[in-house]
């Protein structure tokens, strides 16, 4: 359960990464509440799978 909690925390620091890179490169102002971090550490891996479509989706879209 530990390694899970762990994973999770990883991710959504990582998600957090990103999302001031977003911010800063593209100027987009999406932030996380403290309720959709704590969500994210204990479902990650159903949002892992949301945060890669939506990136591919999102990148595609400005890369046209």
């Amino acid at each position: 359960m530990i390694i899970y909690l762990l994973i999770g925390v990883l991710f959504m620091f990582a998600i957090e990464v990103f999302y001031q890179w977003l911010e800063k490169r593209y100027k987009i102002k999406d932030t996380l509440k403290i309720s959709d971090r704590v969500i994210g550490i204990f479902i990650w891996p159903i949002g892992l799978i949301f945060f890669v479509w939506g990136f591919i989706t999102t990148y595609f879209k400005l890369k046209k």
